[in-house]
């Protein structure tokens, strides 16, 4: 990635991630004022590079698949909103028309956050971008946290977020907050066992910022990914050594940590009782078989998704469009694709590129087993599968741009730089 490339990805990276949304002023139709622009930069960006993307076109059969699929969602919403009117009667307002951008924006984001990537190199850069941004990101956190900068907190996420001190900024719920923070964990965490351990610090700020978050279904999915994924994903990417009777040290430093992780929240659970209450109660209520309301809302979605099966069951393969006047945020992802646009959506337009997603990584991890960021990035890929049931990350403003960054890393095509392929590959 050549001086202009990293600028242009440095612009777009940190233009979705904090420029405002001015969200105490402009709803959620504050988050067009990041979309658009980025639509309009990458379409004059591919513009500038339609070579590129012509012979990467024609190479890559997965990039035509990625490339067909969205033409395909692109024109599938307004086709499923015809028969959610036909079919079930479904009422359109604006706000429905609103959603056609979305493939657009995904695909554009995609390809030329392809084309900018061109050697191994480049994740060097990315880290880069990363870590400066996992910095602004964490002071965020803390500031709503202990109630302070209202008026900067207010251009970003609700006031309710910050009145509670669950910290959300720059996104605009906490939920999205927590999710893109776990990355960072399984990618600090995975630099730590296999490079240095100053990178532990990096992963314990992460878990300090979803504990400050207080989102239960992050608290899950992050138990599951760091107890269950993690272990058999470390597991799999070192089988090499497993095979001669060898246990790498990391392996070893990684179930120790979770050991001693395991040790100091059952120490701090009378703190984290105090300082994160709305998350452990909910916990605690879960384990209890208590109701808990957030939970009872996801259910009843998919209820009314399943009731609008009933009236017409054609709709169970088409969707009804977004139809804003009968489901207008609707949580779980699952529910999202399943109601909208049907099990054909559900399918192609999250299963699909999610499986080329987490493919591609195998991929690289066998082909370049020293690139750590590639263990998380699997990791924090399988573990989307599971918070998807109660939040629909990949189609958050500012968490989509970031998912569609990870699919092109993993799945551009790199050149090897021979001259510095050995380098260590320390931010």
């Amino acid at each position: 990635m050549n001086r202009k490339n990293f600028a242009i990805f440095s612009f777009l990276f940190y233009y979705n991630i904090f420029f405002p949304t001015f969200q105490s002023y402009l709803g959620s139709s504050g988050s067009i004022l990041i979309n658009l622009v980025l639509i309009l930069s990458c379409s004059l960006i591919l513009y500038s590079k339609f070579s590129i993307l012509n012979k990467q076109f024609k190479a890559s059969f997965q990039l035509r698949l990625v490339t067909y699929i969205f033409i395909f969602y692109f024109f599938y919403i307004p086709t499923s909103m015809v028969f959610g009117v036909l079919l079930n009667g479904v009422s359109l307002t604006i706000r429905d028309f609103y959603d056609i951008h979305r493939p657009l924006l995904y695909l554009l984001s995609f390809l030329t956050l392809y084309t900018l990537f061109e050697n191994r190199e480049d994740e060097k850069k990315i880290e880069l971008v990363l870590n400066v941004t996992f910095i602004i990101v964490s002071f965020f956190g803390v500031l709503q946290f202990v109630k302070s900068g209202a008026p900067l907190l207010e251009l970003y996420t609700k006031f309710h977020n910050i009145h509670t001190g669950r910290s959300s900024a720059p996104f605009i719920n906490p939920y999205d907050f927590a999710f893109f923070s776990s990355f960072y964990l399984y990618y600090y965490f995975v630099r730590g066992l296999f490079y240095k351990p100053i990178y532990f610090v990096g992963a314990l700020a992460a878990i300090v910022l979803i504990a400050i978050s207080q989102s239960r279904s992050i608290f899950i999915g992050t138990f599951v990914g760091l107890f269950l994924i993690m272990p058999c994903v470390l597991l799999i990417s070192e089988s090499h050594f497993l095979n001669r009777f060898r246990v790498k040290k990391g392996i070893l430093v990684f179930f120790l940590s979770l050991f001693l992780l395991v040790i100091s929240t059952v120490i701090m659970f009378p703190l984290l009782e105090e300082k994160v209450p709305y998350a452990v109660n909910g916990m605690k209520n879960l384990m209890e078989g208590k109701r808990i309301n957030s939970l009872s809302v996801r259910r009843e979605q998919f209820e009314v998704a399943l009731s609008y099966v009933e009236q017409n069951s054609l709709v169970f393969f088409t969707g009804n469009g977004p139809a804003k006047t009968v489901l207008e945020f609707v949580e779980s992802i699952y529910t999202y694709f399943f109601f909208r646009y049907g099990i054909i959506g559900l399918i192609f337009f999250f299963f699909i590129v999610l499986f080329l997603g987490i493919y591609n990584t195998f991929t690289k991890i066998k082909m370049y087993p020293e690139d750590h960021i590639y263990k998380a990035v699997l990791i924090w890929l399988l573990v989307i599968p599971i918070v998807s049931a109660t939040n629909n990350f990949t189609e958050q403003v500012r968490l989509s741009f970031f998912y569609y960054l990870i699919l092109a890393l993993v799945m551009s095509r790199k050149k090897v730089n021979t001259k510095i392929v050995n380098q260590n590959r320390c931010i």
